[in-house]
């Protein structure tokens, strides 16, 4: 049965998206992390339950046979925001788990990571692709990240 369409984005390599604003007072107190800690970003994206072990797990092997990268804000020691690219291959780098404290959410700090983190994967020659559910829609347009499609999404019965 139909669970509903996801919205596929892409940037080309070698292609910029502008900076988009954000609150300068704020970003002045981020720091950005290149290698963020995988036990960090996993407390950050999955508070409790399983998934956290898995997203740890997951990203650990990942990121020593190159196939992931993530990047995050720093707010006072604590992750703010994060980004990653959990699939690199074949010249393609997959954007997913993008996600700001809902505090700091609408203040521009996770749009401007989320294309310095895309131009940066672009810049060494790879297409950055994402696929996201239709609230987000508007979010990656605005970025300039060009639609390139969509997916179905089923549930097995």
């Amino acid at each position: 049965r139909s669970a509903g369409q996801l919205t596929c984005f892409a940037l080309p390599a070698g292609r910029l998206l502008p900076l988009p604003p954000a609150d300068e007072a704020l970003w002045g107190r981020l720091v950005l992390e290149t290698e963020p800690a995988a036990g960090a970003l996993a407390a950050f994206l999955y508070p409790a339950g399983p998934e956290r072990d898995d997203y740890y797990s997951a990203l650990c092997t990942k990121r020593s046979r190159g196939l992931a990268r993530v990047w995050a804000l720093t707010l006072d020691g604590q992750i703010a925001a994060t980004i990653g690219a959990y699939a690199i291959r074949g010249g393609k780098a997959y954007l997913a788990c993008g996600c700001t404290d809902p505090e700091l959410r609408g203040r521009g700090a996770g749009g401007r990571l989320a294309a310095l983190f895309a131009n940066a994967l672009a810049a060494e020659g790879l297409e950055v692709c994402l696929a996201c559910c239709p609230e987000r829609v508007g979010f990656y347009t605005r970025l300039g990240f060009q639609a390139a499609g969509s997916l179905g999404r089923y549930l097995s019965p």
